[in-house]
């Protein structure tokens, strides 16, 4: 720029033009009457400074900011959030969207999601703990994909889940309408149908049925369990069981309080192997007292015939059937090596 704005030497066009556009609003003597201004005694007006270079310098700085504010905040034509060039759109708190998975490839889980499988899949658990595997017209939303808990609900369907048995007991879950399975490192199946109810049935390790008042039911390999939302999580047996065991473990499951103790009789009689023990160890775990004893005598005589002794070393059935804190554990490790089998 040249001196044109302090002495005006030179020629500066930019400042030529500022001053023709400010012109109109210049300072003009005798512009108000003087019957409008108050007269003061010449004593007490003070001189009148030139305006000088730098004040002439302080005006024109002025107007070009005035004009540039002008221009910078002028109306435009709106533009929505999920255009702005660098702004991602954050829509409204609501509902996921169901993300509809199809083909091959593997798919990585992300919090919160919704998903719809359109035919057979493979969804990637976080952290490389495992896979799930989801049959078509699987209905399964996102709960949790944190260090400490990993969780889906499937709301329908079948899913294949596969964990390492190096992985955390209790890690993995999968929240159903009826129950929730908590993976004990294995691989198993969970099944949905339209009305909720559940089956589990595992392949290899162990899987834990946990209802929302607690109940816990216990599933090794080669055995499954089913539960229903309007009573939770039923007896579990293992797969190879009789059709006479099944249909009376089915029978006491949906038998209404009055008629269980005689229902969990019919389960005692048929069961007839050492490996039957399992459904029989659950009902060590029954409010009622008379199911309590059914299941341990059930279990006296069912024991030795995988030469396992009836009782746990140093547990008597008095002390089962008062049943004190640690007894139903102490149950478990004595039976368990039947059930490994």
């Amino acid at each position: 720029m040249s001196d044109y704005l302090h002495d005006k030497t030179g020629k500066d066009e930019e400042v030529e033009k500022l001053e023709h556009l400010l012109r109109p609003l210049a300072w003009k003597p005798g512009k108000f009457a003087p019957s409008e201004a108050p007269a003061q005694p010449a004593s007490a007006r003070p001189a009148r400074a030139p305006l000088g270079p730098f004040l002439i310098a302080g005006l024109l700085a002025t107007a070009a900011v005035a004009a540039g504010a002008f221009a910078f905040f002028r109306p435009t034509a709106s533009v929505s959030p999920e255009k702005s060039p660098g702004t991602p759109f954050v829509p409204p708190t609501e509902e996921p969207k169901e993300r509809v998975l199809a083909g091959s490839d593997s798919y990585r889980l992300e919090s919160g999601e919704s998903i719809r499988t359109a035919e057979r899949v493979t969804l990637v658990l976080g952290g490389r703990i495992g896979t799930l595997i989801a049959e078509k017209d699987v209905r399964l939303r996102v709960l949790a994909l944190t260090d400490s808990l990993q969780k889906v609900r499937l709301e329908e369907g079948t899913v294949h889940a596969r964990i390492g048995a190096n992985v955390h007991p209790g890690l993995f879950q999968v929240e159903t309408p009826a129950s929730t399975c908590v993976d004990l490192g294995c691989y198993y199946t969970l099944e949905v149908d339209r009305s909720g109810r559940s089956t589990v049935r595992v392949e290899s390790g162990r899987v834990a049925f946990v209802d929302a008042g607690g109940h816990e039911v216990f599933v090794p390999k080669g055995a499954h369990c089913r539960a229903v939302p309007s009573r939770g999580s039923g007896t579990p047996l293992f797969d190879d069981s009789s059709d006479d065991l099944a249909a009376a473990i089915e029978g006491f499951d949906q038998a209404p309080s009055k008629e269980r103790a005689a229902l969990a009789r019919g389960v005692a009689d048929r069961a007839t192997r050492a490996k039957d023990t399992l459904s029989l160890w659950h009902f060590l775990q029954d409010p009622d007292a008379a199911v309590v004893e059914i299941g341990c005598d059930a279990l006296a005589r069912l024991a030795p015939l995988a030469e396992v002794p009836p009782f746990p070393d140093g547990v008597t059935r008095e002390e089962t059937l008062a049943h004190p804190k640690g007894v139903f554990q102490k149950w478990k490790e004595h039976l368990w090596p039947i059930w490994e089998e």
